[in-house]
């Protein structure tokens, strides 16, 4: 995955601009650790990133496409927090979407088990970061995005399914980052017991 980002970087730089600085902040870390996820924070910070590529067409700022938007741009930061990849009907459109015939028959496979996985991860996608971001934590405490990962998995937990780990962020962050900015963003978390209980959790 880092691979991919730092082939696709230079390119998203001249299409959004907003996107230069933390995309540099990424290429710039020597630490292959803190680099990895730097990439899981700026998938979170940027839930509109769209796993396709339309011709002609990018995602608006201000309409998103599964709204009748046709100007539309890569990033689509206006259209909510309901409207991103993390939509579990996200798999049904990767699922619908046909194979260009240009593509070989050993890429084909590679789509076909990249699919796989996404289907097997995608309703865990809310635990594995905030996870992540406890992992993140406890490597590297001092770190000064981490409180920003932290918010934005709580948010993430309002959107979709908040397990037990959403909660244990919320409380490693009030803990531990008292004061920060993300810290008071955060005021609620969103994992309830009896939820958890019956997924399992």
């Amino acid at each position: 995955m880092i691979d991919d980002v730092k082939e696709i970087s230079s390119k998203l730089m001249e299409m959004e601009p907003q996107l230069k600085e933390p995309l540099t902040l990424f290429e710039n870390e020597t630490n292959p650790r803190r680099q990895y996820y730097i990439a899981h924070l700026l998938i979170l910070r940027y839930p509109g990133f769209s796993l396709f590529v339309y011709p002609y067409a990018w995602r608006n700022k201000s309409t998103n496409w599964r709204h009748g938007g046709l100007d539309l741009s890569v990033i689509d930061t206006k259209s909510g927090l309901r409207e991103n990849w993390w939509k579990d009907s996200v798999l049904k459109e990767v699922a619908d979407a046909p194979i260009p015939s240009f593509v070989s028959q050993k890429e084909s496979a590679i789509v076909n088990q990249e699919f796989k996985s996404l289907k097997e991860r995608i309703p865990f996608k809310t635990d594995y970061f905030c996870k992540l971001a406890i992992q993140w934590f406890e490597e590297m405490p001092d770190d000064v995005l981490v409180p920003e990962i932290m918010y934005h998995c709580i948010q993430m937990s309002r959107y979709t399914y908040a397990p037990r780990s959403s909660y244990d962020v919320f409380e490693l962050l009030h803990k531990h980052f008292k004061g920060n900015e993300y810290t008071k963003k955060s005021r609620y978390h969103y994992w309830h017991k009896e939820n958890s209980e019956t997924a399992g959790d």
